[in-house]
């Protein structure tokens, strides 16, 4: 559930971000409505989607923003641990594994406490038991996801099992023993039971020895991974680390796409609109079907594998965004590039004038603004921002403002050139 709500919250965070503070900085660039509360309103939503991507992150590590509490000295000890140092044990029956408590450190690079067991254990491949939650069972449900189903209803339904090879899953999942084993371990309570290749290991986060811990604890997480341990299938009938994997490939291509579509909104530079809102609501469009169309094809290459929705997952929380703003961009570039023309002249009486000052630590500096007279409605104003020398000649009500704008191929017009007429 934190993992799921994490990853919501980067996708919507993300988005608000990014597109509230290009929102912004286009109403404060050129605000041509002269409404000063629309910037406003962009800079609020940006900030808020900014508090959603601080939350995730707390959500994504496992703990939340409150202080932790200060990091143990290693190998003091806490209850029947060792606080940050592997310790070798034995079961009553003399079995060999180890424990080992992290203690929580506070800080910028801090992190929660957790609990790990370990027994050797030799795989020619990974397998990770996960709680299976919603963005699983939903990948699974659009075929993103494909994972080994068991056949045990209980454990098929509690537990998701990320391997890269579906016929060693196969064998691995086939003993009854095995399957109850992950389904004990989860309910002693640790979240991830992994084999890595040279152990199996359990891990619990945030384990606080004072309310998690009891003497038959770690012996019984070891003696159910010695059940994980036993027998393990020693070749991978699908042979996958020896195979290239395609998927990397087009993850990379789609990444590059991605981040190029987002590019396209350094042609805001050379085709401004007239109105920010304009603009922003004929891209609306191309931003909800190009996102769609992108993660279907997204879905199409990467899907296949039990974690083909991880990479499928943060490609499309972040490809929100930069969908959002490629979206503003190339509408912008499609409207100036391929407008039929002519380009239109106006020179629309000089009403009003008004200068923004914005403060930094090391310097002050001074947007200057005109405000003229709308030449579509009537009573309707524009606000165009002009050069510190060009605002010193403006006199209201008497100077003019020299405008050359074209249609857009797209419907809404943009600024080619503009000069104060004194």
């Amino acid at each position: 559930m934190r993992r799921g709500l994490g990853l919501f919250f980067i996708a919507l965070g993300a988005l608000m971000l990014l597109l509230g503070s290009v929102g912004a900085l286009l109403s404060l660039l050129n605000p041509r409505q002269g409404d000063i509360a629309i910037a406003v309103a962009f800079g609020v939503f940006a900030v808020v989607g900014l508090v959603l991507l601080v939350v995730a992150r707390a959500l994504l590590r496992g703990t939340t923003p409150m202080q932790a509490p200060v990091p143990l000295p290693v190998g003091e000890r806490v209850g029947q641990f060792l606080a940050n140092l592997p310790e070798s044990r034995e079961t009553a029956d003399g079995r060999r594994y180890e424990v080992q408590y992290l203690a929580p450190i506070q800080g910028k690079n801090g992190r929660p406490s957790s609990l790990h067991v370990r027994v050797p254990a030799r795989t020619p491949t990974t397998l990770q038991f996960h709680r299976e939650n919603w963005f699983d069972r939903f990948s699974k449900s659009l075929g993103i996801a494909r994972e080994h189903q068991s056949g045990d209803e209980e454990f098929d339904r509690e537990v998701y099992v990320r391997c890269p090879s579906e016929a060693y899953a196969e064998l691995v999942l086939a003993s009854d023993d095995r399957r109850a084993a992950v389904l004990a371990l989860r309910k002693l309570g640790f979240t991830n039971v992994q084999l890595d290749g040279n152990q199996a290991f359990v891990h619990w986060p945030a384990f606080d020895p004072a309310k998690h811990d009891h003497p038959d604890l770690v012996t019984a997480a070891a003696d159910l991974l010695t059940v994980i341990a036993k027998d393990l299938p020693a070749e991978d009938p699908d042979h996958a680390a020896e195979h290239l994997d395609r998927r990397k490939g087009w993850l990379a291509f789609l990444w590059v796409a991605a981040l190029l579509y987002a590019a396209t909104i350094f042609s805001l530079a050379a085709f401004p609109p007239i109105r920010t809102s304009a603009l922003l609501l004929t891209a609306l469009p191309t931003f909800i079907g190009g996102y769609v169309a992108f993660g279907w094809i997204a879905a199409f290459l990467l899907g296949g594998t039990s974690t083909s929705h991880d990479k499928w997952g943060v490609l499309m929380a972040i490809g929100l965004a930069l969908h959002g703003v490629g979206s503003v961009g190339i509408t912008t570039a499609i409207n100036g590039l391929a407008d039929p023309g002519p380009l239109a002249e106006h020179e629309p009486l000089i009403v009003d004038k008004r200068t923004h000052t914005s403060k930094s630590k090391n310097r002050t500096t001074v947007t200057y603004y005109a405000t003229v007279n709308s030449w579509e409605s009537a009573g309707g104003t524009l606000e165009f921002k002009v050069s510190s020398s060009e605002y010193n000649q403006i006199v209201a009500h008497r100077s003019k403002l020299h405008l050359v704008v074209g249609p857009g191929r797209m419907g809404f017009e943009w600024l080619k050139s503009q000069h104060v007429i004194p």
